[in-house]
């Protein structure tokens, strides 16, 4: 090729090579406009699935809320104003001014519970007992008073956030006040003065079940505690010697009258206030839960709150917490539904005879207590285990209650017949009008006797529904079975060089519960 025709090819092959080039320019991204493209339709599709999610979430909580309310139960935090009452009859009004009269000092206290746990007003630890009592007769008087008092509004009144809603802040001085109650009721028996001892029981009766009387979860089971304290603890310690009026030959002061006692027994075995108190109370846990849901709507309460169990101050957390609590409400909302579904099945328990049916027929949605957990089942993880807790504390004290009574229709049956009955039928119909059952029995049979046992117990066979025997300690731990003693010995009953009764020791074996006596 020449030189002139090399000239004249290079120009035509570069106008060619540009020509053939398909390649736009500039260039024109089309991957980065599809990835653009597949993103922004899936953040449309995420956007729908959200506003999906909340709508169906929000329908399911308002029919759960729909049926609660036709069904005639308390939802909302307003659900649970009681009716109005003037000071002058509200019990709660006497309650409030005996617990600041009770000013017990860090000493006093100290000897109240270290007498409770000796159960014994002679031990040494307790020589100072009559001084407490005996300075304090405007608190029991103000305890006393309360029962011409039969409405009670302990203003708790809720309020969206309901969690955050001031609650009712004298438990502590509810414990005190029941130990100072049993201390005085054997403080008056070890005086002879059982009449006084009893009415002191009374009232710790009364306290207790008043103290019920608030749709407070944490109430009902202060509630419990304060009966076993002041109600079972002493009738255990006084009953053995306990002295009971035949006619008029005994003091009124020394002995109690049968009526009285008959009277007592009646309010043991009567469990329908105890259960009327703790449905309301599932009722108030149940809102709570709806009500959270509701605040962290409105924004009054952020769900990491709810995760971190309420651990940190209640302020806002940024603009990090609204995209959060906007983008996973509905999370909450179904959690909020499921928590109600877990406590209405709880309500249905309690309304059962035997605690067994809750074994049986266990609550749904059970989980563990896990991190993962409570990021996306805040609400439900917790109430999934503490109302099963106070469910079965609630058949606890059923049996507690009619163990009391049982035992002190034993007492009147001993001391009118001269004997102890050889089995609780013997009781009926002068005593009580049946055996009482026991709410722990997988077969509900009644509560069981052992009159020759050392010492004689009444008993439940407890959550396992097994019959351990009666086998307890003293200090009650993690008791296999629910165990009324018979004849603990007191200052009153003892006398110098009487033996003490020595407590029986837990089974330890299949074979040593087979030895032990039959029930009756």
């Amino acid at each position: 090729m020449t030189v002139t025709e090399h000239r004249t090819a290079a120009p035509a092959a570069l106008a060619a090579s540009a020509v053939d080039d398909s390649a736009p320019y500039p260039p024109r991204y089309w991957w980065l406009k599809r990835i653009a493209l597949a993103t922004a339709l899936l953040f449309a599709g995420l956007v729908a699935l959200r506003l999906w999610w909340g709508w169906e979430a929000n329908r399911r909580l308002a029919a759960e809320i729909a049926r609660i309310r036709a069904a005639g139960e308390p939802i909302l935090p307003e659900d649970f104003y009681p009716p109005a009452v003037s000071d002058d009859e509200n019990a709660a009004k006497l309650y409030e001014a005996a617990f600041m009269a009770l000013g017990l000092t860090a000493d006093e206290t100290k000897l109240i519970y270290e007498c409770s746990e000796a159960m014994d007003p002679s031990a040494e630890k307790c020589a100072g007992r009559g001084r407490i009592i005996s300075s304090r007769t405007a608190f029991f008087d103000l305890l006393r008073g309360a029962r011409t008092r039969h409405a009670i509004d302990w203003g708790l009144r809720y309020r969206t956030p309901a969690i955050t809603t001031p609650v009712w802040t004298n438990l502590g001085a509810a414990r005190d006040t029941a130990g100072l109650m049993a201390l005085a009721a054997w403080h008056y028996h070890a005086e002879g003065r059982d009449a006084a001892a009893i009415e002191v029981v009374c009232d710790a009766d009364l306290l207790a079940r008043n103290l019920a009387r608030q749709p407070l979860l944490i109430g009902i089971v202060s509630a419990w505690a304060c009966h076993a304290k002041a109600v079972r603890d002493p009738l255990e310690a006084i009953l053995p010697s306990l002295c009971l009026r035949r006619g008029t030959t005994e003091p009124m002061e020394k002995c109690v009258d049968t009526d009285r006692v008959r009277s007592l027994v009646d309010s043991l075995l009567d469990d329908s206030a105890w259960d009327k108190a703790f449905v309301d109370a599932l009722h108030a846990e149940r809102m709570l839960c709806v009500d959270m849901e509701t605040a962290v709507r409105q924004g009054a309460l952020g769900s990491t709150l709810l995760i971190s169990g309420f651990s940190r101050p209640a302020v806002a957390a940024g603009w990090w917490q609204w995209v959060w609590d906007r983008a996973f409400l509905p999370m909450l909302t179904l959690d909020a539904l499921r928590a109600s579904h877990g406590i209405t099945a709880h309500i249905d328990a309690v309304q059962q005879a035997n605690f067994r049916f809750v074994v049986r027929n266990p609550t749904p949605g059970g989980t563990e207590d896990t991190a993962f957990g409570l990021i996306y089942r805040p609400l439900s993880t917790g109430h999934d285990s503490w109302p099963g807790r106070a469910v079965e504390m609630h058949f606890r004290s059923v049996a507690c209650r009619r163990l009391s009574a049982t035992a002190l229709a034993i007492r009147m049956f001993e001391v009118e017949r001269g004997r102890k009955p050889e089995r609780l039928g013997e009781l009926v119909p002068d005593y009580l009008a049946k055996v009482p059952s026991d709410p722990f029995s997988p077969t509900g049979d009644n509560i069981r006797y052992l009159p020759d046992a050392q010492p004689a117990v009444l008993y439940s066979v407890g959550a396992n529904g097994i019959d351990d025997g009666g086998a307890f300690r003293p200090d009650r731990w993690n008791l296999p079975d629910e165990v009324f003693v018979l004849r603990r010995t007191v200052a009153a009953a003892a006398k110098p060089g009487a033996p003490q009764a020595t407590p029986r020791t837990a089974p330890t074996s299949v074979d040593t519960r087979k030895n032990s006596p039959t029930p009756r």
